[in-house]
C-alpha cells in the first residue's frame, strides 16, 4: 500500500526560490531541476524509508537530486504520509533551519532575509545607488546576524 506524500509550503518555497535563481541564468534547466525534484519527491510513495536518516534531527530523512539539491522528509507510519519539509541547494554554506538548535533560529532567519534581498536585486540591473544600499545592507545583516 502506497503513502500519501504532501509537500509543506517550507518546502515549496525553497524549490520556488532554488529556480528562480537558477531560471536567471537558465530557465529550461531551472524548469527540469524543478520537474525532478518534484518527481523524486512523489516516488516517496513507495518505500520512503529507503534514505538515510539525518543525524542531528531524529525522525528527518534526506535524499540528494542532481549533486547539490538536498529534500528533508519525515515519514508519518501511522496515517501513511510523507511531509516533504525542506529543499535545500548544499552548495550553501549551511543547511536549513530544520537542522539549526533553535537558541540560532533568529540570526539564522536574519541570514536568510539578507539572501532574499540579494535574490531581488538579481532580478533587476543595479544602478551605482542599488550597489551601494546592497553593500550597506551586507554590511548591516553581516554585522546583525552575529548580534544574538
Amino acid at each position: 500500500m502506497d503513502f500519501q506524500v504532501i509537500f509543506k509550503d517550507t518546502f515549496l518555497a525553497d524549490l520556488e526560490r532554488i529556480v528562480r535563481l537558477i531560471a536567471v541564468h537558465n530557465p529550461a534547466a531551472a524548469h527540469k531541476l524543478g520537474d525532478l525534484i518534484v518527481q523524486t519527491g512523489e516516488s516517496l510513495s513507495f518505500f520512503p524509508e529507503r534514505h538515510p536518516r539525518v543525524r542531528q534531527r531524529p525522525g528527518v530523512r534526506r535524499f540528494i537530486v542532481k549533486k547539490h539539491f538536498k529534500v528533508f522528509y519525515r515519514v508519518l507510519p501511522e496515517s501513511r504520509t510523507v511531509e516533504v519539509l525542506r529543499c535545500w541547494d548544499g552548495r550553501r554554506e549551511s543547511d536549513p533551519i530544520l537542522l539549526v538548535p533553535s537558541s540560532f533560529q533568529l540570526s539564522a532567519f536574519r541570514i536568510s532575509v539578507f539572501d532574499f534581498v540579494i535574490s531581488a536585486f538579481q532580478f533587476f540591473r543595479m544602478s551605482a545607488f542599488d550597489f551601494k544600499f546592497h553593500r550597506a545592507a551586507f554590511q548591516f545583516f553581516r554585522m546583525s546576524a552575529f548580534a544574538f
